[in-house]
């Protein structure tokens, strides 16, 4: 992993930071999502192993459903995030990861974007 650790890798991935940033700042869903994807994207291309099947799981059920979602902490697919747009959204996002047998640890909503 550390020789994919590179320049380019870095970059990369700060522009989808500040991409995340000013589109939670200007409110704009379509360039967060892109954006997270795109961090996302670059995780996987780092090391396949952060995206355990489990993850993937927890990854294609919540685009499925309109949301965006991510490895979260450490790597090795033990954690997952996602980013849903509405409370009915994040409602059917852990109905579907309930029936994965994926455990939803915390759930917070603050509004819509």
């Amino acid at each position: 992993v550390e020789d994919k650790l590179t320049p380019l890798f870095c970059q990369e991935t700060q522009l989808a930071v500040e991409e995340c940033k000013e589109a939670i700042e200007t409110n704009n869903k379509s360039l967060f999502v892109v954006a997270l994807a795109r961090i996302s994207d670059l995780l996987s291309r780092l090391d396949p192993s952060i995206y355990h099947p489990k993850l993937h799981d927890l990854k294609e059920a919540a685009q499925n459903l309109g949301a965006i979602a991510k490895s979260s902490g450490a790597g090795g697919g033990d954690c997952g995030i996602a980013f849903a747009f509405s409370d009915d959204m994040a409602k059917a996002i852990q109905n579907e990861w309930q029936q994965l047998e994926i455990e939803t640890l915390y759930h917070d909503f603050w509004g819509e974007i």
